[in-house]
């Protein structure tokens, strides 16, 4: 796997994920407002990745990247270490390393949405409606094993 230097630290992408990662992920992606995170009319994908950016720069981006990023020494994702991760990670002051990081967030946002539609569009019947846009985070999975923390909308039954 790929390591990057940041901050005179090493990380790489997070693996095979837990489900506490997958849940904790999907949670703060959506607090960053990825419900709005698809191609309006006439947006570019230049100028989409450039609102997503914004989003996350105003919200959790550090804390996203904490969740996408692990350093390499490392075997096992956890909240603390994301939370050491985003602390370092928004101390950085070269600007070649902010760049790094930025594209790195981007790159692995987009991968989470993208990995994320797929499974939704392929889970979707043609006998089910949705009012909900598509690449919302409702339903699949992200490249790091992500899947929405929303309960399923299938109907239960009690027993009685």
């Amino acid at each position: 796997m790929e390591t990057i230097s940041l901050g005179g630290l090493f990380y790489k992408r997070v693996g095979a994920s837990t489900l506490e990662h997958d849940h904790w992920l999907a949670g703060h992606t959506r607090q960053s407002g990825s419900e709005n995170w698809k191609l309006r009319k006439g947006e570019s994908h230049d100028e989409l990745g450039a609102r997503i950016l914004s989003d996350l720069m105003a919200g959790r981006g550090f804390l996203i990247l904490g969740g996408l990023l692990m350093p390499s020494d490392q075997a096992v994702w956890s909240i603390e270490m994301a939370r050491r991760t985003a602390q370092h990670l928004a101390g950085l002051t070269d600007p070649e390393e902010k760049r790094i990081a930025n594209t790195e967030l981007l790159s692995l946002v987009f991968e989470f949405f993208v990995n994320g539609l797929a499974c939704w569009m392929t889970s979707e019947t043609s006998s089910e409606a949705t009012d909900e846009p598509a690449g919302t985070g409702r339903a699949g999975s992200s490249g790091s094993g992500a899947e929405s923390s929303e309960p399923s909308r299938e109907p239960t039954t009690t027993p009685g």
